[in-house]
């Protein structure tokens, strides 16, 4: 996911947009320099549906793409069983975390 637009660049560098000499370049630094600031925040800023799995032994899990869509569905599975939200886990939406309340 690229983190700003070509346009946006342009105006910054106060390129005008009618010159295309450098487009492909500023594309390609775009998506280089996007992937580069989700590697440093270690987290993926796309909004998309994501499956992860986790190491067992924690009881607090942080996610590493967040803030977690309140509206989308959430669900936890142990051992094959799926949890129940707010008696089996709690999620802090803006944090991105999840916490195992009867876990471990």
């Amino acid at each position: 996911m690229n983190l700003v637009t070509r346009a946006t660049v342009k105006a910054f560098l106060e390129i005008p947009t009618a010159t295309t000499t450098y487009d492909s370049l500023i594309d390609s630094l775009i998506t280089q320099y996007s992937k580069r600031a989700e590697r440093f925040c270690n987290r993926l800023f796309e909004k998309t549906a994501r499956t992860q799995k986790f190491n067992a032994g924690r009881k607090i899990i942080f996610l590493p793409a967040y803030p977690i869509d309140e509206s989308s569905n959430l669900s936890v599975t142990i051992d094959d069983t799926v949890q129940t939200i707010d008696e089996d886990y709690y999620v802090y939406y803006l944090i991105n975390i999840y916490y195992l309340l009867n876990y471990l």
